[in-house]
């Protein structure tokens, strides 16, 4: 089902399948929000860039750059129960995020500099030579709007999860209760998505994201349980 972005803001509504998702008592909760986890940061750093290029700032690397590495950087994979995105408290996911984008950066890059060559005639494209991923990170660790507008990805997608994660249940609640929470998510949710970016809108996402985890939690809920 296709859902634009006017339907998800005006009249908000789950896919009946989340009527089905298991509470965070169940045995299947860990395996099935795992999923979903992942389906979500995924999908994130494959449609984040495109949002945030289109703003066309490409003469300031220093804001680019770590766009470039959140969408190189690996996702989240939980190990844990109640553990289900980076933490954006602990700065140890930088660490990690440093070492992914050494090998995801420099394609990142590249895409950049072709295009750059393409619309700009080559005129802004060096910065984004794919040979340029140390740069990168240098420009990342050294300047605080870069690391700020890193941080505050990380903490969105943390924040989009955690609004999924409380839909935990919710066939198991009362009419009027889902109604609520359903209600909440979707405030949460879009509220979420508008403090991502100071830099571009990501609302318009809020569709896409929603149905990779919708997907995500049907594959889930169909699968077998392991042995």
């Amino acid at each position: 089902m296709v859902v634009s972005i006017t339907s998800f803001l005006r009249t908000p509504e789950l896919p009946a399948i989340w009527n089905f998702a298991p509470d965070d008592r169940s045995p299947d909760y860990f395996r099935q929000f795992s999923a979903v986890s992942l389906a979500v940061q995924r999908c994130l750093r494959e449609r984040v860039p495109p949002v945030f290029l289109a703003v066309a700032i490409f003469e300031r690397p220093s804001l680019v750059y770590p766009v470039l590495m959140y969408a190189a950087s690996r996702p989240f994979r939980p190990r844990f129960p109640h553990e289900f995105a980076y933490d954006p408290i602990d700065v140890s996911w930088f660490v990690r995020f440093v070492k992914a984008s050494k090998r995801g950066l420099s394609p990142q890059l590249r895409d950049v500099y072709d295009r750059m060559d393409r619309e700009q005639a080559g005129k802004l494209s060096r910065p984004y030579g794919p040979r340029r991923v140390a740069r990168a990170i240098r420009i990342v660790r050294k300047f605080k709007r870069s690391q700020t507008l890193l941080s505050n990805l990380v903490a969105g997608e943390a924040a989009l999860v955690d609004d999924l994660l409380r839909l935990a249940g919710l066939g198991q609640l009362p009419e009027r209760d889902r109604k609520k929470v359903t209600a909440r998510f979707f405030r949460d949710f879009h509220l979420h998505l508008r403090h991502m970016c100071n830099l571009c809108d990501l609302r318009p996402l809020a569709p896409a994201l929603v149905a990779a985890a919708t997907q995500a939690l049907a594959l889930a809920l169909a699968a077998p349980v392991a042995a």
